[in-house]
């Protein structure tokens, strides 16, 4: 979302900004998808590549698999989403356009170089991800504290909101 879409959000109608505050949460868990199907990725390839070399740093892929089943030790560590499907955004197809890559979709036929390319490139687009999520976390900020300003400062009431 652009940087002026928060601006003079108090002239906005409560309806206005609860539909704000709505489109920033679809925004936000947009991204978030988009960015654990990155990280997912980026940790398989690792523990590929820790698989090949035989080294015993980071999480092997039986650990990984462990992980995402849900089954290891500690079991989901996340929020809930309260949007359970993400709406589908530019960030959310340009990232599954980025994973059907031949090359990520067979990690077990190419070269380390190749899969050490993958993850950089796989690791800028998830930074590029979380920056954008970020700004979206500060735009839901404004808006929520815009409307706890109007609830605090008396200029609505939540009996007018049940009632619009």
């Amino acid at each position: 979302m652009l940087p002026e879409y928060v601006d003079a959000l108090e002239s906005r109608s409560m309806g206005e900004l609860r539909c704000m505050k709505q489109e920033c949460d679809e925004e936000e868990a947009a991204l978030s998808y988009a960015r654990r199907l990155l990280q997912g990725k980026i940790d398989l390839i690792s523990a590929e590549l820790h698989a090949r070399t035989g080294e015993t740093a980071g999480a092997g892929a039986s650990d990984i698999a462990q992980a995402l089943s849900g089954s290891g030790p500690g079991g989901f560590r996340g929020r809930f989403p309260r949007i359970m499907v993400p709406p589908e955004t530019r960030e959310t197809r340009e990232v599954l356009a980025l994973l059907a890559d031949p090359v990520l979709m067979n990690l077990e036929t190419v070269t380390n170089d190749e899969l050490r390319s993958a993850a950089d490139r796989l690791v800028g687009v998830e930074k590029q991800i979380s920056e954008l999520r970020s700004g979206i976390h500060d735009q839901t900020g404004l808006v929520e504290s815009e409307i706890a300003r109007r609830y605090a400062s008396g200029e609505v009431t939540v009996d007018e909101v049940l009632q619009a």
